[in-house]
C-alpha cells in the first residue's frame, strides 16, 4: 500500500513538473512576469480578501456540516485553524487528500472516527456541487460559448453529473439500509448529506457553498483587472474560470499546480484573453490563495492560543484558596 501511494504521489510530481514545463516552453514568460511587476495592488487586495472571506466561509461550513450530523459544538477557531492548514497542505502535499487528513486531526481526539470522516467527505462533495452549480448559472447567461465549444462539453458534463449524483445522494438519505456493506456505507454518507442539507442548518450550508465559489470568482476577475485587460461579459468569465478550478480539482497533480495553469490557458483563450494572462492570474490565485488559508489558520490559532490561556488562568484562580 505505501509502495503504491509513493508511485502515485511521484506521478503526481511528474505530472506537475511536467505541465509547468510545457506551460513555461509555450508561454511567453517575460510577460507573465511584465503582468505581475504592473499588477495593480489595490486589486490584488481585492483578491486577497475574497479569498481570505471565502476560507472564513469555507471553515464556517465545514462546522456546521459537521455539527449537523452529530459533532459537538467546538469553537470556530478550531475550525479556521485546521481548514487553513489543510488548505495550505493540500496545495503543496503530493497526496489525493493531503489536506482532508490534515483537517481530520483537528477533531481525532473529539470526535468518533465516523463523524470525523463523514463530516469531511460530505463537506467535500458539497463544496464541489457547489461549484458545479455556480458554473451552470453562468452558462444559462451565455450558453452559446459553452455550448459551441466541444472543449467545455466535458466540464459540463461532469458539472451536471456532479448536481445530479449529489441530488441523488440527498434522497438515498430518506431510504432505508441494505444488507451489502458498500450499500451501507454509501447509505450513511447520503443520511449525512441529507442532514447537511435539508436539516436546519441546510439553507445556510448552500448559501455558504455558493458564497464560497463566487468569491473565487471574484478574485479571479479581481486579478485579471488588475493588469489591465478588461472583461466585457464578467459572468461568462465566471464560468470560464471556474470551469478551469474545477478541472483542477482532479487530484492527478500537486494542489492544481501545473493543471489549473493549463486549464486556465485554454478556458480563458476561448474569451480571447492571452496566455500571460490566463497564466498570471493562475499563479497569482494559487499564491494568494496559499496566503489566504495562512492568514485563516493564524486568526484560528491565535482565537485557541486565547482560549487555552484562559482556561489556564481561571484554573489557577479556582485553585487559590480563599482567605479566612
Amino acid at each position: 500500500m505505501e509502495i503504491k501511494k509513493l508511485v502515485f504521489s511521484a506521478i503526481q510530481i511528474a505530472i506537475s513538473m511536467g505541465l509547468v514545463f510545457a506551460i513555461w516552453r509555450f508561454v511567453d514568460f517575460s510577460a507573465v512576469r511584465q503582468n505581475f511587476t504592473k499588477a495593480d495592488i489595490s486589486l490584488l487586495l481585492a483578491a486577497l480578501m475574497s479569498l481570505v472571506l471565502q476560507q472564513l466561509i469555507a471553515a464556517w461550513r465545514w462546522r456546521l456540516v459537521s455539527q449537523s450530523i452529530g459533532a459537538g459544538a467546538h469553537p470556530g477557531g478550531l475550525y479556521r485553524y485546521w481548514s487553513g492548514l489543510g488548505l495550505l497542505a493540500s496545495l503543496v502535499l503530493p497526496a489525493t487528500v493531503g489536506g482532508d487528513l490534515v483537517r481530520s486531526l483537528g477533531l481525532t481526539k473529539r470526535e468518533r472516527a465516523g463523524i470525523i470522516i463523514r463530516g469531511i467527505l460530505v463537506d467535500r462533495a458539497i463544496g464541489l456541487v457547489g461549484l458545479a452549480v455556480v458554473i451552470l448559472i453562468s452558462v444559462t447567461f451565455s450558453p452559446g460559448i459553452f455550448l459551441n465549444n466541444p472543449m467545455t462539453w466535458p466540464v459540463l458534463a461532469v458539472a451536471v453529473g456532479g448536481i445530479l449524483l449529489g441530488g441523488t445522494l440527498v434522497v438515498v438519505g430518506g431510504l432505508t439500509q441494505s444488507k451489502s456493506r458498500l450499500i451501507n456505507a454509501i447509505h450513511k454518507i447520503s443520511i449525512s448529506m441529507r442532514e447537511a442539507v435539508i436539516g436546519p442548518e441546510g439553507l445556510k450550508v448552500v448559501i455558504a457553498s455558493l458564497a464560497i465559489h463566487t468569491l473565487s470568482a471574484l478574485a479571479l476577475y479581481a486579478l485579471v483587472e488588475s493588469i489591465g485587460t478588461s472583461v466585457s461579459d464578467p459572468i461568462t468569465f465566471a464560468g470560464m474560470a471556474l470551469s478551469a478550478l474545477l478541472v483542477s480539482a482532479i487530484p492527478i497533480s500537486i494542489g492544481g499546480w501545473g493543471v489549473r495553469e493549463a486549464a486556465m490557458t485554454l478556458a480563458l483563450g476561448l474569451l480571447v484573453i492571452s496566455a500571460d494572462t490566463a497564466v498570471f492570474c493562475s499563479i497569482a490565485f494559487g499564491g494568494i490563495l496559499v496566503v489566504s488559508a495562512a492568514l485563516v489558520a493564524i486568526t484560528g490559532g491565535v482565537e485557541l492560543l486565547f482560549a487555552a490561556v484562559k482556561r489556564k488562568l481561571g484554573q489557577e484562580v479556582s485553585s487559590v484558596e480563599p482567605l479566612h
